[in-house]
């Protein structure tokens, strides 16, 4: 069972996403507690970064880190795709 924790920034993100999505949002943060890989949604690995992933709900990701040792996952962002993998 891993303990899920979201920023700040993540924080302030769901605020800002469409309600008729929230309830998919909170599903798919809630199916992180067994698995860091839950089979339900479109996960993906991100490329260079050791433990982050990402989950897919509709036009909206959910960008997160996966600290295997401490059993912790910790949302990192929950933004637009057009926004999730813009280079800074």
């Amino acid at each position: 069972m891993f303990k899920i924790s979201l920023s700040s920034k993540a924080e302030r993100e769901i605020k800002k996403a469409p309600k008729n999505i929230l309830t998919e949002i909170a599903k798919a943060i809630d199916s992180l507690k067994p698995t860091h890989y839950p089979e339900r949604y479109d996960v993906k690995k991100l490329k260079g970064l050791d433990h982050g992933y990402r989950i897919r709900i509709r036009d909206w990701r959910i960008l997160y880190n996966v600290n295997f040792k401490k059993k912790e996952i910790s949302i990192v962002s929950i933004i637009p795709r057009k926004k999730a993998y813009k280079k800074k």
